[in-house]
């Protein structure tokens, strides 16, 4: 298994649905402190270690306001007729454990 940063396009990645899948694309942007002071809705969500369900995440993780968070839920199913949706990480700011990180910007 592969640390995030340590991906390359070609390397195989576990999906979900269609087992191993070569990476396609990577994409990553530099966000200033002086752009997060200027823009507050870019600044990045923490979401800690359980917050989305025993284990969900194993540990606190960080990521983009647009992230999406794979959710599992009953509300989901009779919200869009799936039982797993994704969600931009900033509509799950009303969860216990999920909040806007501090110290950015």
């Amino acid at each position: 298994m592969k640390r995030i940063e340590d991906l390359r396009v070609g390397d195989l990645v576990l999906t979900k649905d269609d087992g191993p899948q070569p990476l396609r694309w990577i994409s990553s942007r530099h966000v200033s402190a002086e752009m997060l002071a200027a823009h507050p809705n870019m600044r990045p969500i923490r979401i800690r270690a359980g917050a989305l369900g025993e284990g969900l995440p194993l540990r606190d993780l960080i990521v983009s306001p647009q992230h999406r968070m794979l959710v599992r839920s009953k509300v989901a199913e009779r919200m869009f007729g799936e039982e797993e949706v994704l969600v931009a990480a900033k509509h799950l700011l009303e969860l216990d454990g999920v909040d806007v990180a501090r110290g950015y910007g």
